[in-house]
């Protein structure tokens, strides 16, 4: 099984990007994104989630559910209840 960044917590996700340099994953019941730079294994950046004024139901703290790169690996797409940017 794999596991977070705290080894006492499981993994919901782990995706790579399509040119396989970059790893992003998500611990269970985390609201945010780690990337990963797959050469080096260390972590590479934070995608923390904010949340957006306008935007209604639960935001701060909402775990991601799933996460998709586009084909050039440019873009990561990350759905969950409340989510409305990632910085």
């Amino acid at each position: 099984m794999l596991r977070a960044a705290d080894p006492s917590t499981p993994l919901r996700l782990a995706l790579h990007s399509p040119s396989g340099l970059l790893l992003a994953t998500v611990a269970e019941g985390s609201p945010d994104v780690l990337l990963w730079d797959t050469g080096s294994g260390q972590k590479w950046q934070v995608l923390e989630h904010q949340s957006v004024r306008g935007v209604r139901g639960p935001q701060e703290g909402s775990p991601v559910r799933t996460a998709a790169f586009s084909p050039s690996g440019l873009l990561l797409a990350v759905a969950g209840t409340g989510y409305g940017r990632m910085a």
